[in-house]
């Protein structure tokens, strides 16, 4: 793999991490942001601002509840650890907007790397009407969300269901949480927040993804065979998004490295490559 512009990510955590290996401890009192009354009139001034550029520029803006990322640990045996606060997307474009005056309110993204039955490797560029990286390439996934993403009974977030979810509303496509892979966690410096780089087996073809994907969330769709995977990284690496260069990074050192992916059909591609 060729040089790499790393200024603009770094990559927190790595591994090959499965479900039961990734501990969430989510602490809403004790893991948000202090908000004092002039902060919290700067984030209505900011929101304010944003809501007049979006409308200008024709593109989507909307608040919603968002997990923090308080907290990470690497452990033994493998393990990753994720303290999460609350968060919204208010609070987010108000820090972006001032990294240095205080916290950063750090709301977790998620994006999937996907790999089809036939070695290739699905890349889509974001809409023009999005607030963030307009036109760039990018993969599948979106932000942690508080009102969507929890276990069954409500009362734990879950974080490979957020991956789930964000593969079935894209790419309609389900993918079983044991067949998740979580590949680390990556900050994102141009736009101040993490995000966790998962990697998924589809399932399907290249066409056959074509044909089930949302054409209104991902209207152009490119194909990389996993071969060239590397070489598109090099040659792109500007136009991709910086978390998702980061894990693409993780991706191929571990495809280096001969590592144990995972068994059964829906791995073929990868130990294909690997051989």
């Amino acid at each position: 793999m060729g040089p790499l512009n790393r200024e603009e990510y770094t990559i927190l955590a790595q591994g090959l991490f499965r479900e039961p290996q990734v501990l969430v401890h989510y602490d809403p009192d004790g893991l948000n942001r202090t908000l004092s009354p002039a902060l919290a009139l700067r984030i209505e001034e900011q929101w304010r601002q944003a809501e007049l550029r979006a409308r200008t520029l024709g593109r989507d803006l909307f608040n919603s509840p968002l997990f923090r990322l308080a907290e990470i640990r690497t452990g033994s045996h493998s393990s990753l650890s994720l303290g999460l606060g609350d968060t919204d997307y208010r609070e987010y474009l108000e820090s972006r907007a001032h990294p240095h005056e205080t916290p950063r309110a750090d709301p977790l993204g998620t994006a999937v790397i996907v790999f089809t039955t036939d070695g290739l490797v699905p890349v889509g560029k974001r809409s023009q009407r999005v607030e963030v990286n307009p036109g760039r390439y990018f993969t599948f996934g979106g932000f942690f969300d508080r009102g969507l993403d929890w276990r069954a009974g409500g009362n734990e977030p879950s974080l490979f269901g957020c991956a789930r979810r964000e593969l079935e509303e894209e790419l309609g496509i389900q993918v079983p949480e044991q067949d998740l892979r979580l590949l680390g966690i990556i900050y994102d410096q141009r736009h101040p927040h993490p995000e966790a780089c998962f990697l998924a087996p589809a399932g399907k073809t290249g066409v056959e993804l074509l044909a089930s994907r949302d054409a209104e969330e991902i209207s152009d769709l490119l194909l990389v065979p996993l071969a060239g995977l590397a070489s598109f990284l090099e040659e792109e690496q500007s136009r991709i998004c910086e978390s998702l260069r980061g894990g693409f990074e993780i991706f191929l050192r571990l495809l280096e490295r001969g590592a144990p992916f995972g068994d059964g059909p829906a791995w073929a591609p990868l130990v294909e490559t690997l051989s």
